[in-house]
């Protein structure tokens, strides 16, 4: 069972500044402080000039696009090489066939 972390108001609004003051990624500042971009975004609407609200909900999409760009690239690429080892594989028993043609 996961153990709850509350962390202070200071330590919100520092991960909060960190990431609309000083234009640090969502993804960036939640690794680094050990949180997910769910909750930081979280803490950004409770904590932050409601003007950066919309962004956030912009950042949040553009995330979740990325993540969905991510999945296939990587469905993609699994495909690829499983082509890939096919080939290869047919390369090495094509070549280790003895010539018998005249």
């Amino acid at each position: 069972m996961k153990s709850v972390i509350n962390y202070s108001t200071q330590f919100k609004r520092e991960a909060v500044k960190q990431m609309i003051e000083n234009d640090y990624s969502a993804i960036d500042v939640a690794y680094r402080l050990g949180i997910s971009t769910r909750v930081l975004y979280d803490w950004v609407r409770a904590y932050s000039d409601p003007s950066h609200h919309c962004i956030m909900d912009q950042a949040l999409k553009m995330e979740k696009t990325l993540q969905a760009e991510v999945k296939r690239l990587q469905q993609e690429l699994k495909l690829a090489q499983h082509e890939r080892d096919i080939l290869k594989e047919a390369y090495i028993l094509s070549s280790a066939e003895p010539e018998d043609r005249a």
